[in-house]
Parts: C-alpha cells; structure tokens; sequence
C-alpha cells in the first residue's frame, strides 16, 4: 500500500479552480465589452500613471501609498470623534482637526470616486 502525494494533488486542484476562475473573469470582461487594452488603461488610471510606465512596477506602491492616505484619514475621523466624545482636544484643536479631515476627504472622494456626501454616515 502506497500513500498519495497530498501536497501535490491539491497544488493541481488549486491550479485547475485557478485555471477556471480566470476563465470565468475573463468572460465576464467580454461580456462586459472590455479589452485587455481598456483595463490596463483603466489600471494607469487608478494608479496615476502614464502610458509608458509598466503597470507590474508601480501597482504596489502607488496602491499601498494610497490606501495609507486612505487609511489615515479613517484613523484622523476615528481621533477627532474620540476626542470631541471624551473632550480631549480644545476647540481650536478639533477646528484644525477638521480643516485637515476636509482636505483629506476631498482627496479621498477624488481618488476613490466618492461623492462627499456619500462619504459620510451619520453617528
């Protein structure tokens, strides 16, 4: 009696569900009436690239730098609620708070494509 190759077996399964999710995404794209073209656009887009940069070189850290612009913003919103709830910040402090937090919504709205009155929700 010999033992099957466990690791090996489901490297492939995972290969062939990997095979037959990029087929489905890709029928999807067509469906949709997109090109391969007018998705790496779409990609230099978001990313704030030209036609000439390579997508695979600048996609890390262009996204990773706006998602931290992102993600500071939600813990600025985060620490300007606390410390209006718990009063730790004076008034002028919470009014410099909140010119910051405008600034930042508008860039955030700007390059999620969010209007500003979606972005937030009421306490």
């Amino acid at each position: 009696m010999s033992n099957i190759d466990r690791e090996l077996l489901n490297a492939r399964k995972t290969e062939r569900e990997s095979t037959v999710r990029e087929g489905l995404s890709a029928e999807k794209i067509v469906s949709e009436g997109r090109t391969l073209e007018t998705m790496q656009e779409d990609a230099r887009v978001v990313l704030g690239i030209s036609p000439d940069d390579i997508i695979e070189l600048e996609y890390e850290k262009v996204l990773a730098r706006q998602n931290d612009e992102a993600n500071a913003f939600s813990i600025l919103n985060t620490f300007i609620n606390k410390s209006t709830k718990y009063n730790i910040a004076t008034e002028e402090e919470t009014k410099v708070l909140n010119a910051i937090q405008s600034r930042m919504a508008e860039q955030v709205c700007t390059r999620f494509n969010i209007d500003l009155e979606d972005l937030f929700e009421e306490a």
